[in-house]
């Protein structure tokens, strides 16, 4: 008559300091998400290497990281000055980006990205956004001050 199938699943629970102790996988697969394109120019190395003090766990230097590229220090481009801001995104861009402090929130993402990677840490950094209105065609979007 019929087919019977049997599943069969264990759930697996971690606890916090199980969370806090993972570690990334080196899986060979991840290769192009844990290369970088150079050495991190000096700006960069500064702020990833203060990260890295946060902890011997990459939970809790990627936890450090990110607070510290939310924090006081680093703001975003004012809109008033968006239309002369040119948004470089080579290493030495974003060395500048960590180093003066402004930049776009897609440049404080690299930073991030390119610091989880010199910890081994696979990332993979997209940066657009669909528009509702588009519906399938292409729009062309301005910023206004």
């Amino acid at each position: 008559m019929g087919a019977s199938v049997e599943v069969r699943s264990l759930q697996v629970r971690a606890g916090r300091a199980e969370l806090v102790a993972a570690a990334p996988g080196t899986v060979p697969a991840f290769s192009s998400e844990t290369s970088l394109p150079g050495p991190l120019p000096p700006a960069m190395r500064a702020l990833v290497d203060e990260a890295a003090r946060a902890g011997i766990s990459p939970y809790r230097r990627l936890v450090a990281l990110a607070e510290a590229l939310r924090g006081p220090r680093y703001q975003a481009v004012d809109v008033a000055t968006l239309p002369a801001f040119v948004p470089g995104r080579s290493l030495l861009d974003l060395d500048a980006v960590v180093r003066d402090g402004v930049g776009l929130q897609e440049q404080f993402a690299a930073a991030f990205a390119l610091g989880a990677r010199d910890w081994n840490v696979p990332t993979r950094l997209v940066v657009g956004w669909l528009s509702p209105a588009s519906k399938g065609r292409d729009v062309d979007v301005r910023a206004a001050a």
